[in-house]
């Protein structure tokens, strides 16, 4: 193809898929673990893991695993990841995701994946995925100020891929879905949630009933990501602030009143196609020979740079000089 102002074609750019949830965003990736090689998490809290516990990445299915007792006096029992930098959501845009398989549960014993402060993993800070305990069977995503969002009863050793994303500080979209069936257990849009700032993600869970009952849970697929979704007005893949032409005309042939060429709207790399420009010569003509006059230039243009045949400059110009421009 050629390219004398880095022609593109439209429908060739495409966003980044980056979160499990389907959700497309033009970020910047904080945190991404998919273990699919050994990752750098420790037992933190302050926990020395006790007979039957176990806090460790599982190489042949490519997942993360925690099991623990329930104890008393309450004990904070996780795997944390390394720290990452700090999300502030006052800051929004941003987002977070994570599958969540609940393989053994108890009546007073929760289990949970979380977004948190470095150095605090129970506190009452960040994003939290709950797993209410065997008396509830329903998963939370709360925010430990004004938002808890509840799903319907969950299946043990079942996938649950949730993501908590913002747009708006103070509000979030937040998602879950069964992953096997793909069956839609939470689609909340602009609700009210407000996390405090975190910097690392953690599995486990406080405890503190004290009735020896154990717990289970595996994560996998983790995302952090920060910046907003991509404004693109005119949906030609670039981002309305890079765009010379936000509001793009992206017929598929350029296209004179009634009078269609049948030459391809072709568009180049700052945004503009030519039907764009050719839009900007009847917008500046004072009169009709002034609008003709323009169409040809840029036409001889376009053929010099071989963007254009000879024989489509001349259906070009045709349509031009018939139209009642300006």
């Amino acid at each position: 193809m050629n390219n004398a102002r880095g022609l593109v074609r439209f429908g060739m750019l495409a966003l980044i898929l980056l979160s499990p949830i389907s959700a497309l965003w033009a970020v910047e990736v904080v945190y991404t673990e998919e273990f699919s090689s050994q990752p750098f998490f420790e037992v933190c809290g302050g926990h020395v893991p006790e007979p039957g516990e176990f806090f460790l990445w599982d190489s042949v299915a490519e997942t993360y695993k925690v099991r623990i007792n329930e104890t008393s006096p309450t004990v904070a029992k996780f795997a944390c990841s390394p720290a990452f930098d700090l999300v502030e959501p006052a800051d929004a845009p941003w987002c977070v995701g994570a599958d969540m398989n609940i393989v053994q549960g108890s009546f007073g014993l929760p289990l949970s994946v979380r977004f948190v402060p470095h150095g605090d993993p129970g506190g009452n800070h960040g994003v939290l995925i709950s797993f209410k305990g065997a008396h509830d069977r329903r998963i939370a995503v709360q925010d430990y100020s004004v938002g808890s969002y509840f799903t319907p009863v969950v299946s043990y050793g079942s996938w649950y891929r949730f993501s908590v994303c913002s747009n708006t500080p103070g509000l979030a979209d937040i998602s879950a879905i069964e992953v096997e069936s793909g069956d839609i257990l939470m689609d909340f849009l602009d609700v009210p949630f407000n996390p405090t700032a975190f910097d690392t993600f953690v599995v486990g869970n406080n405890t503190g009933w004290g009735d020896g009952s154990v717990g289970e849970v595996h994560a996998d697929n983790v995302f952090v990501t920060t910046d907003p979704p991509v404004q693109d007005a005119d949906g030609d893949g670039l981002a309305d602030d890079e765009d010379s032409c936000p509001n793009s005309v992206l017929g598929e042939t350029i296209v004179f009143g009634s009078c269609d060429s049948g030459v391809e709207n072709q568009g180049f790399d700052d945004g503009c196609t030519m039907q764009d420009m050719l839009a900007e010569c009847a917008a500046n003509a004072g009169h009709h020979g002034q609008f003709v006059r323009c169409v040809a230039q840029l036409t001889n243009d376009w053929k010099r740079s071989w963007i254009i045949s000879g024989s489509e400059k001349g259906k070009i110009q045709r349509c031009a000089a018939q139209a009642g421009t300006p």
